[in-house]
């Protein structure tokens, strides 16, 4: 809910890339100390931040594949996006129990955001051209650049 209370705000980022590398590298710190915490309260704490930056994450990776993508092709990559969105989380939950039933579920909950953290520096190295990537601002026109209605001088 926090996270769709904020989509107004994130859709005026013009750059989604170094958004999207920040949303991921909070996600992944917060589920690495989620995996260290032994306080219930922090731990609630620290998946509502998760949450939020996981929502976050989505929403501005949707608004770069739509406003990156040509329109003959936003259909097809469109349904990748959400094969991708609806199917990774699945293979993410199995690792998480797999690692889980071999060390512990605080350890795999640190290992995975750890591994999430050293991913999204690793993507932010090797693709620098993804962290410069600029989109315009989504806000609503000034009166003043209202198209004038037909007739009017």
């Amino acid at each position: 809910m926090i996270g769709a209370l904020l989509s107004g705000p994130v859709g005026r980022i013009t750059r989604p890339g170094r958004g999207i590398l920040v949303a991921a590298t909070v996600w992944g710190a917060s589920l690495a100390c989620f995996g260290l915490t032994t306080y219930l309260w922090l731990a609630l704490a620290l998946l509502v931040v998760a949450g939020v930056a996981d929502v976050l994450s989505v929403i501005m990776q949707t608004a770069l594949v739509q406003l990156a993508t040509p329109d003959n092709y936003r259909g097809r990559v469109g349904a990748a996006e959400f094969v991708v969105g609806a199917g990774v989380p699945h293979l993410g939950n199995f690792r998480a129990g797999a690692v889980a039933s071999l060390v512990s579920p605080a350890a795999s909950a640190f290992i995975g955001g750890s591994a999430v953290v050293a991913g999204t520096v690793l993507v932010a190295l090797a693709l620098p051209e993804f962290r410069r990537c600029t989109t315009p601002a989504t806000t609503a026109p000034t009166p003043a650049e209202q198209p004038l209605p037909a007739g009017s001088s």
